[in-house]
C-alpha cells in the first residue's frame, strides 16, 4: 500500500513537472515570436535580394501589436505612471504631425513600436519573467554572434550597400545598443538562475563588447563598458549606496547642458580624446562629435521657431547644413532629447522625461539592491548614448518599461536575495 502511494506521488511530481516544463516551452516561443519583429535586421532592409522579408516583418510587427493591445486590455493591464506619460508623448507627437503636415505613415509606425513594448512589459507576471529573458537573449543572442561568425567566414560580405561590405547588421551604435539589452537580461538571468552572475553574464558581456567594437561605435562601447563595470559590481555595498537610476538621470541632464550647449569639448583635448577613440571627430574647425554640433545647431534653431509641440514625425529635422559637402538635410537630431522637441516641442520633452523620471523612482525604490544596481547600469548605458544618438526606438522603451515595471521588480526580489558582498 505505501509502494503504491509512493509511486503515485512519484508520477504526480513527474506529471507537474513536464506540465511546467511544457507552459515554459510554450512561454519561451510566445516571446521569441513577439521579441523578433523587434529585432530586425538591417540586411531585411537593405538588401534587395531578400526584399519580400520587409512586407513580411511589416506584417509580423503589425500583428504583433495588435497581439500586444489585446493581451494588455485581456489582462487589465495596470496603468503605471511610465506608460500613461508615454501615452501623453505620442498623442502629442502625433497631435503635432497632423497640424504640421508630417509623415503619416512614420506617426502611425512610431506609435505603435514605441508603445507596444510597453504593454508588453506592463503585462507580465512572475511566472513569464524567466521565459521572458530567455527568449530575449536567444533572439538578440543569435543575432550578435551570427553578426560576428559571419564577419570571420565571409570577410567580404553578404552584400554592398554604398561600396561598404555588409552582413546582416549595419555599422555604428543602432544595432549596438541590443547589446545593452542583452547584458542587462543575461544578469537578470544568471541572478534568478544561480543567485549571482556567472557563465551567461561573462560569456554575453564578451560577444557583446566584440560586436561594439567591430561595428565602430565608440559612444555605444564607452556605455556598453560602464553598464558593465556597473553590473558587475551590483553586490558592492559601496555601488549599492551611490548607484541609482535617479542619480544617473541627473548626471546625464548636466552632460547634455556642458556637451551641447556649454560646448566642453572645446575646452578639453579633443583631438587626443579623438585618437584614442580611433574617431576623425573633426569638421571645419573646432570639436564637432563628427558634425553633430552643426546638427543640433539646426535643430535647436528650429525649435525655438515652434517652441510648444514641435513639428510632429517629419522627412528632415535639420536643414541647410552647408557646413557638409555631402549633405544638406538630416533626418536624425542625434541627439534623442532635441529629437524629442523637434517632434513635439518642450512639452513633449517634459512627457518624455516624466516617463523616464517615472521609471527611474519605481527602479530605486525596489527593496533588492542588487536588482537596483542593474538596472541603473542599464539607465547609464542608453542615457549616456541619447547625448549623441537619437535612441527612441522600441529598445529604448523595453529597457525603460523593465525599470519602470512594479511587477517585475517585485518578481526579482522574491527570488534573489538583496545581500552586498
Amino acid at each position: 500500500m505505501n509502494e503504491t502511494a509512493a509511486l503515485l506521488d512519484e508520477l504526480s511530481v513527474k506529471k507537474a513537472h513536464a506540465e511546467k516544463t511544457g507552459s515554459t516551452k510554450k512561454a519561451i516561443l510566445f516571446f521569441v515570436f513577439v521579441l523578433v519583429p523587434f529585432f530586425r535586421p538591417s540586411i531585411v532592409n537593405d538588401w534587395p535580394a531578400i526584399a519580400p522579408l520587409k512586407s513580411i516583418f511589416a506584417g509580423w510587427l503589425l500583428l504583433v501589436c495588435l497581439m500586444l493591445v489585446f493581451r494588455f486590455i485581456a489582462r487589465n493591464g495596470r496603468l503605471e505612471p511610465f506608460l500613461v506619460f508615454l501615452f501623453l508623448y505620442l498623442v502629442l507627437a502625433d497631435v503635432a504631425t497632423l497640424f504640421g503636415n508630417g509623415l503619416k505613415y512614420d506617426m502611425l509606425t512610431n506609435s505603435a513600436m514605441l508603445l507596444a513594448p510597453a504593454l508588453l512589459v506592463t503585462t507580465l507576471d512572475k511566472k513569464e519573467l524567466r521565459p521572458f529573458l530567455i527568449a530575449a537573449i536567444w533572439v538578440i543572442g543569435t543575432l550578435v554572434v551570427l553578426e560576428l561568425a559571419l564577419r570571420m567566414v565571409l570577410p567580404s560580405g553578404i552584400y554592398r550597400l554604398g561600396g561598404t561590405a555588409r552582413w546582416i547588421l549595419e555599422g555604428g551604435s543602432a544595432q549596438s545598443r541590443w547589446c545593452f539589452l542583452l547584458v542587462f537580461f543575461s544578469a537578470m538571468l544568471d541572478y534568478l538562475t544561480r543567485k549571482r552572475l556567472g557563465v551567461i553574464f561573462t560569456a554575453l558581456c564578451m560577444i557583446s563588447t566584440a560586436l561594439v567594437i567591430t561595428l565602430a561605435s565608440a559612444t555605444s562601447m564607452i556605455a556598453l563598458l560602464a553598464e558593465i563595470i556597473i553590473i558587475g559590481l551590483s553586490r558592492n555595498k559601496m555601488v549599492q549606496k551611490y548607484a541609482t537610476s535617479k542619480k544617473a538621470f541627473i548626471l546625464m541632464i548636466v552632460f547634455f547642458v556642458l556637451v551641447v550647449n556649454v560646448r566642453i569639448a572645446d575646452y578639453l583635448p579633443y583631438e587626443q580624446i579623438a585618437a584614442v577613440l580611433g574617431k576623425d571627430l573633426t569638421y571645419s574647425q573646432g570639436a564637432t562629435f563628427t558634425g553633430r554640433t552643426y546638427i543640433w545647431d539646426s535643430v535647436i534653431g528650429s525649435i525655438s521657431e515652434s517652441p510648444v509641440i514641435g513639428y510632429g514625425y517629419q522627412q528632415f529635422v535639420a536643414t541647410d547644413l552647408w557646413q557638409f559637402s555631402y549633405i544638406q538635410d538630416y533626418g536624425s537630431a542625434h541627439n534623442l532629447w532635441l529629437q524629442i522637441g523637434f517632434t513635439a516641442g518642450l512639452l513633449g520633452i517634459v512627457l518624455f522625461m516624466g516617463a523616464v523620471i517615472s521609471a527611474c523612482i519605481v527602479a530605486d525604490e525596489c527593496s533588492n539592491k542588487v536588482y537596483r544596481v542593474i538596472v541603473c547600469g542599464l539607465i547609464v548605458a542608453f542615457l549616456l548614448t541619447s547625448v549623441f544618438e537619437n535612441t527612441l526606438n522600441s529598445h529604448l522603451i523595453l529597457a525603460l518599461s523593465f525599470a519602470a515595471s512594479q511587477e517585475v521588480s517585485k518578481a526579482f526580489s522574491l527570488s534573489v536575495s538583496g545581500g552586498c558582498a
